[in-house]
């Protein structure tokens, strides 16, 4: 919004945010079923560039929720956007993302992750971040443990033990203002979009 590069953005949610920063006038906000793909194609249509955020966790959606909305819900999007013709696809997945993981986690993002490189969108863009660092609303157990030992992560892996969400949100956005030749296919580590990040602050 703030880099004027689109002539509008639409955000798809399921509650409504604030926004009054620079061209708000451009802001579309709709509801979104992911379970509804004919209705996510219209939804899709008329724009060049999709960022896909989509996640929960297992402990609060259980196994199965998990699996649905991370798997399922993010491919149904993806193709979605495909038949809507987006020219540039990004999406947030995980580092260590492997469809053959014996983890629930990584096994599911691995599997999207090459079910989207192979759908022949013109432009795909795969960003693996490590441990996310933001504020949530909701307290998650195990992410706060992890955060007390994350400084120490930090000092001895700076570049691969963390990521702010922030940081991540730029390095995705100024990835897609770049060119890239077509069809064209590209993954970022965490390390990857620090140092993009960094370069664009310079």
């Amino acid at each position: 919004m703030a880099s004027d590069a689109f002539d509008k953005v639409a955000v798809f949610t399921r509650r409504p945010i604030e926004y009054s920063g620079p061209n708000a006038d451009k802001l579309i906000q709709k509801p979104i079923d992911f379970e509804n793909e004919e209705q996510l194609k219209t939804d899709f249509a008329g724009f060049t560039h999709a960022f896909s955020c989509l996640g929960t966790t297992r402990s609060k959606s259980g196994k199965d929720g998990f699996y649905k909305i991370d798997h399922d819900y993010a491919l149904n999007a993806a193709r979605a956007c495909k038949e809507a013709g987006i020219e540039h696809y990004s999406i947030v997945s995980s580092a260590g993302a492997n469809k053959a993981s014996r983890f629930l986690y990584t096994r599911a993002k691995g599997e999207v992750d090459s079910d989207v490189l192979g759908m022949g969108f013109p432009r795909v863009s795969v960003f693996r971040p490590a441990m996310l660092e933001c504020r949530r609303d909701e307290a998650r157990p195990l992410e706060k443990l992890a955060s007390y030992a994350l400084p120490l992560f930090k000092l001895a892996m700076p570049m691969s033990a963390a990521i702010p969400t922030s940081t991540l949100a730029w390095a995705m956005v100024i990835n897609s203002f770049g060119k890239a030749e077509t069809p064209a296919t590209e993954t970022f580590s965490n390390s990857d979009m620090l140092e993009k990040f960094q370069k664009a602050k310079k």
